[in-house]
């Protein structure tokens, strides 16, 4: 029972230690781009989405704006 606790012991920290290896060590991934033709129709849904976010930024800061000024 005691051999099992001193085994237990010894291994977390040596696992802890192997876990923590430095960025060389680690496998690379390559990164996503937005060149691959199975993404290009993620990626335009993506622009439009994001233009659309902006143009109901700009009418919210608009009516903000109004509300604001009808206030004063």
């Amino acid at each position: 029972m005691i051999q099992k606790k001193y085994a237990l012991l010894l291994t977390v920290p040596f696992m802890l230690m192997v876990g923590c290896s430095n960025e060389e060590n680690k496998a690379t991934t390559p990164e996503p781009s937005s060149e691959l033709p199975i993404f290009n129709e993620q990626v335009k849904a993506l622009e439009k989405s994001k233009q659309v976010e902006q143009m109901l930024q700009v009418g919210m800061d608009k009516q903000k704006q109004a509300i604001d000024e009808a206030v004063k």
